[in-house]
């Protein structure tokens, strides 16, 4: 019975550790959106973006299990690396 109860104990530490150092990670997501024209493409990509910049303060994402599990913890738009690939025109 002891012995169960620190095998417990153990596993739910080493679930709690896994989740750290999946947090400290960084991931990188990369989107490809497609849709034949005003199919509604930009402004999905817009609310999206908001809705991931604003989830840890105010998310609106019910349905999303990442944000419900509290593993989004922020996002931020980057430069783009590749100068011949167009940016989405986000601030616009």
């Amino acid at each position: 019975m002891i012995l169960n109860k620190l095998e417990q104990k153990l596993t739910r530490l080493q679930h709690k550790a896994n989740d750290v150092v999946n947090r400290v990670r960084d991931r990188h997501i990369r989107l490809a959106v497609t849709g034949l024209s005003r199919s509604g493409k930009t402004a999905f990509i817009t609310a999206l973006v908001n809705q991931l910049e604003h989830a840890a303060i105010d998310g609106r994402l019910p349905l999303w299990d990442a944000l419900r599990q509290g593993r989004i913890l922020g996002a931020r738009r980057v430069p783009q690396l590749h100068a011949h690939i167009p940016t989405f025109a986000y601030e616009r």
